[in-house]
């Protein structure tokens, strides 16, 4: 079986997950972090994003969420996103392939975020907003 072919199915399996357990108020800011994962992995880099979404994930459902699919999506292993990014300090090609297999796999996550969720990139509105806060 291929890798795309995993992350896909993972990405499904993850979405459905979340449209089928919570209400609107949950999936529809997941969904806009969906669309915005790999927009601040590739401005800010995996380890700020890590950071960022496992300081929100305590206070935030959907940020909860998010961080469960990238720690999964990275090989899981660990409670936190910086928790699995620690073996990133031993070698560079690791932080490399990490960052390269979060942007694969979150391909899917913005396309069943449109399809199963319906957010539409470009729809992140206040209820994404009010989820991010300041950190």
């Amino acid at each position: 079986m291929s890798l795309q072919l995993d992350y896909m199915k993972q990405a499904l399996a993850d979405v459905q997950d979340v449209r089928g357990n919570h209400d609107e108020k949950i999936w529809k800011p997941y969904g806009a972090l969906c669309h915005q994962i790999p927009v601040f992995v590739l401005t800010n880099g995996l380890a700020l994003t890590a950071a960022f979404v496992d300081a929100k994930a305590g206070a935030s459902q959907p940020f909860t969420l998010v961080r469960g699919h990238m720690i999964h999506a990275l090989g899981g292993g660990a409670n936190t996103l910086t928790g699995v990014l620690d073996r990133t300090n031993r070698a560079d090609d690791q932080y490399m392939l990490d960052t390269f297999t979060i942007l694969d796999a979150w391909v899917y996550y913005k396309r069943f975020a449109v399809s199963i969720l319906d957010v539409e990139p470009g729809t992140v509105d206040d209820a994404l907003e009010s989820q991010a806060g300041d950190v």
